[in-house]
Formats: structure tokens, C-alpha cells, sequence
């Protein structure tokens, strides 16, 4: 017997008082469905299927975006080691500041980067600063982060004024660049404000492979 079917054989106030139970559980069970199809679906509106042409004018406006936050994770590979974090990186006009949450103990790195300075403060409060910021991003990370490039890669576009091997798909996505000895694969983009930025990129050089998903962007400039 149904729980509707047992619910009509109660009598009276008891039956009424069960009824409103059954209903209010129905409901919730329903809101929980709803709830779930609207997160799903959320999270694919900003998946980006390689259906839209992407036109030089679409690359050239990438290159006007001075100022945008992050927030994603990120695997470093080297021949010696390995590590898995989650990252915020905030890029504007004068610095990069890097929250690298994970594998520093408890707590995170937080990591400040002009052209010629570095300021990296660890989980236990200890500062570090240098002139020379591969060498301390170096000694942080295990391997050594074309921090330069990197800035403009995740907006899915070169650095500018260095030699760069591009490919592109039919549609004008880029899928690949090599630039400064780094190789970078551009497997999936996402839906940001109408603007097409990468979700996911592979880069490598060498024992040294970096993976980066990105899971939410913010476009400030």
C-alpha cells in the first residue's frame, strides 16, 4: 500500500496531520530534485563546446584585460616531486598576488610577484623576499614557472613581443601554443561574461608538467 492510499484509511484529525507529513516530505524531495537539476545545469553553462568562431578581433580583446581574479586548481610535476593545490591568483595592473592553499602544511602561501620582487609568506607566518622571483618560485614550487608567460596564457593568448607557434582549430579556438620553450594545450574554455577563457590548460617543459583547472574567473579590467 502507497503512502497516500495508507494515509486515507486514518481517521479524522490523525489522518489530516499525516497527510500534511506525506506532503511536506513530497515537497522537500521535490525542491531537493529541483535543486540538484539547477546546480547541474549551472555548472554546464559555463562549459563552452567548440561551436561558437572565435575571430581575431575575439584574441585581440584578450590582450585588453588588465585586471582579473582566478580561482581554480592546480598540479605541479617535476622529476622529483609533486604536489596538488588549490590557487587564487589575483593579476592587476602592478602585481600578481597568489594564494597557493594545500600543500605548505596547514594554512596557505601567499605570494606577492612584481616585474623585479617577490614576497612569499608561508603557512607559519615565516616571509621570504627576493629580487629574483623564478629562484624563490623555484624553491617553493620545485620547478621553474614562466611566471611572465603564464599570465597571459591562462587568458588563452601569447606573450606578447616573443616568438610564438599558435594552432588553431577550424573554428579559430586556440588548441596549442609553444612559446619560450614551453608547450601549452588548451583542451576546454568556459563562458565568462561572454568572453571565452580557458577552464582547463596542460603546459610542460621537460620533467616539468603544470596542470590548471579553472573553476571560477572574475574580469575586473
Amino acid at each position: 500500500m502507497n503512502c497516500a492510499a495508507f494515509v486515507g484509511y486514518l481517521p479524522g484529525r490523525k489522518s489530516r496531520l499525516l497527510g500534511k507529513i506525506v506532503d511536506l516530505n513530497s515537497l522537500r524531495c521535490l525542491c531537493c530534485y529541483f535543486s540538484l537539476v539547477c546546480l547541474l545545469g549551472s555548472c554546464s553553462l559555463f562549459r563552452v563546446e567548440p561551436g561558437r568562431f572565435v575571430s581575431s578581433e575575439d584574441r585581440a580583446a584578450l590582450y585588453r584585460i588588465k585586471e582579473w581574479t582566478l580561482r581554480g586548481r592546480i598540479a605541479i610535476q617535476s622529476k622529483d616531486e609533486s604536489l596538488q593545490a588549490g590557487i587564487v591568483w589575483r593579476h592587476d595592473r602592478q602585481q600578481d598576488h597568489l594564494r597557493i592553499s594545500g600543500p605548505f602544511g596547514r594554512g596557505a602561501a601567499r605570494i606577492v610577484l612584481s616585474q623585479n620582487y617577490i614576497r612569499v609568506t608561508r603557512a607559519d607566518g615565516a616571509v621570504e623576499e627576493s629580487d629574483d622571483p623564478d629562484r624563490l618560485l623555484h624553491a617553493l614550487l620545485g620547478v621553474s614557472i614562466p611566471i611572465d608567460g603564464l599570465r597571459y596564457w591562462v587568458l588563452g593568448v601569447s606573450y606578447p613581443g616573443l616568438k610564438a607557434d599558435a594552432s588553431y582549430d577550424a573554428m579559430g579556438w586556440l588548441r596549442a601554443l609553444r612559446q619560450i620553450g614551453w608547450a601549452v594545450d588548451y583542451p576546454e574554455y568556459q563562458d565568462v561574461e561572454s568572453v571565452i577563457l580557458p577552464r582547463k590548460l596542460k603546459i610542460s617543459s621537460g620533467d616539468a608538467k603544470l596542470k590548471l583547472v579553472v573553476d571560477g574567473w572574475d574580469i575586473e579590467g
